[in-house]
C-alpha cells in the first residue's frame, strides 16, 4: 500500500491510479521479494499471475481502496493516502530489497537515506503532511540521539545560509502538534536560531510580515519554558553584530499592537539582557529594542529589573516623593529613562514602569536633584 499511496500522490493532477498501474507495482514488489537476478520464462509468468491476484486483492478485499470510473482506483479518504506516503518516505530498504532493521542496518546509512528522502519532496505542498507524519512516526519509536542527528541532518541539507526562509527548521518546528517526543532542546534551538537570523538578515517584518506571525503561531504550541530557555541562551550569546537578529526577535516578541501574549516567554533575566543590548538601538532597527521594552513597561513592568545603582532603583529604594522633583525635570526624565503609564484613562509617571537608563546623565542628574 505504501508504494501505491507515494505512487498517487506524486500526481498533482490525480488521486486515481489505474489497475495496471496497481498491478506494475504489485509485481515490482514480487520481484523484489525474489533473490534470482536472472528470471526464466517461468518465473515471469508467475509474478504476473501472482501480481495480478494480488492487484484484485488490493482493489477489491483491502477496503481503504474505492473504484473512481473505469480502472481506476483512489484511496477511501486522503488520511489514509498521506499516512501509507509517510510509511513510504521512512521506509529503508538494503540493496538486497531486505526491509531495515536496527540491527541489521548501518544506523547512518539508515538516517542519511531518510533524510535524502524527506529532502526530496520537502518543495512539494502536497507532501507536507505526510512528511509531518514522518517526523511523528520516528519520534515516537527512535531513540533520542537518533532522532536528534535525523533532525540535525535534515535541516543541514535542506537549509541554505542565505535562504528567505530555512525550509529545514521551518517545516521542523511545524511538527510540533505532531511529535510524540520532542527533538531535543539543542536541536529545537539550532531551528529556532535558523529562523530568527534568516528573519533578521531578510527583513521578514517588512519583506514578508505573515512569516514572523506563522512562526509566532507555532512557537505558541510548544511548552512555554522551552521558548523561554531558547530566548534566554540567543539573548546571552548576542553581541553587537547581532542587533539584525536580536532586532527580529524584539518584532517577534512585540507582535501586533493589541497583543501581549508574547509577553509572557520573557523573564527578568531575558528583559536585562535587553536593556543592556538596547545601547545598540537606533533608527536603522527602528529602536525595536526600546519599543519592546515599553511594551513590557505597560504590560508587565514587574519583568523590568531595578539595581540600586540606576535612576529607577535610587526613586523607589528612597521611596521620592514625586512632588519633590521640579516639573520642568519631567520631559527629561521621561525621555532618557520613560516610566510612563495609565492609570485609568490618564498617563501617568511611575517610577516602577521606567524601562532605560542612562549610565551618563543619572549621577548629574541625582545630583541636581537631591
Amino acid at each position: 500500500m505504501t508504494d501505491i499511496a507515494c505512487c498517487i500522490h506524486q500526481n498533482p493532477t490525480s488521486n486515481y491510479i489505474d489497475n495496471d498501474k496497481i498491478k506494475e507495482v504489485c509485481a515490482q514488489m514480487i520481484q523484489a521479494s525474489i533473490s534470482k537476478t536472472l528470471l526464466t520464462t517461468e518465473d515471469v509468468h508467475n509474478i504476473d499471475r501472482q501480481a495480478s491476484e494480488m492487484a484484485e486483492i488490493i482493489r477489491d478485499d483491502v477496503g481503504i481502496l474505492t473504484s473512481r470510473g473505469e480502472s481506476f482506483y483512489g484511496f477511501l479518504h486522503l488520511p489514509f493516502q498521506e499516512y501509507f506516503t509517510c510509511l513510504k518516505l521512512i521506509e529503508v530498504d538494503t540493496p538486497r530489497h531486505t526491509r531495515f532493521t536496527t540491527d541489521g542496518f548501518d544506523r547512518g546509512n539508515k538516517i542519511q537515506l531518510i533524510v535524502k528522502m524527506l529532502c526530496c519532496h520537502t518543495a512539494d505542498l502536497r507532501f507536507r503532511v505526510p512528511i509531518t507524519l514522518a517526523f511523528g512516526k520516528i519520534s515516537s519509536s527512535w531513540s533520542q540521539n537518533d532522532f536528534d542527528d535525523l533532525c540535525y541532518k535534515f535541516m543541514q541539507v535542506q537549509d541554505k545560509d542565505d535562504s528567505l526562509l530555512p525550509l529545514g527548521a521551518y517545516i521542523l518546528i511545524n511538527c510540533v502538534n505532531d511529535f510524540v517526543n520532542y527533538p531535543s532542546n539543542d536541536i529545537l534551538f539550532k531551528a529556532f536560531d535558523r529562523l530568527i537570523i534568516a528573519a533578521g538578515q531578510h527583513k521578514w517584518s517588512i519583506v514578508c510580515p505573515f512569516l514572523l506571525d506563522q512562526i509566532t503561531s507555532t512557537l505558541r504550541k510548544f511548552p512555554q519554558d522551552i521558548i523561554s530557555l531558547w530566548i534566554n541562551k540567543l539573548l546571552s550569546q548576542s553581541s553587537r553584530h547581532d542587533i539584525q537578529t536580536i532586532t527580529a526577535l524584539c518584532h517577534l516578541l512585540e507582535g501586533k499592537s493589541h497583543e501581549f501574549e508574547n509577553i509572557q516567554w520573557l523573564d527578568q533575566s531575558s528583559c536585562s539582557m535587553l536593556q543592556s543590548l538596547s545601547t545598540f538601538d537606533n533608527e536603522n532597527n527602528g529602536f525595536a529594542i526600546d519599543r519592546l521594552l515599553v511594551k513590557i513597561a505597560f504590560s508587565n513592568h514587574q519583568l523590568l529589573p531595578s539595581n540600586s545603582n540606576t535612576f529607577k532603583g535610587f526613586l523607589l529604594d528612597k521611596n521620592i516623593e514625586m512632588s519633590s522633583i521640579p516639573m520642568i525635570l519631567f520631559p527629561l526624565i521621561i525621555t532618557l529613562y520613560g516610566g510612563l503609564t495609565r492609570d485609568g484613562q490618564t498617563v501617568v509617571f511611575d517610577p516602577s514602569h521606567i524601562h532605560r537608563e542612562s549610565t551618563a546623565i543619572t549621577p548629574i542628574l541625582l545630583r541636581f536633584i537631591f
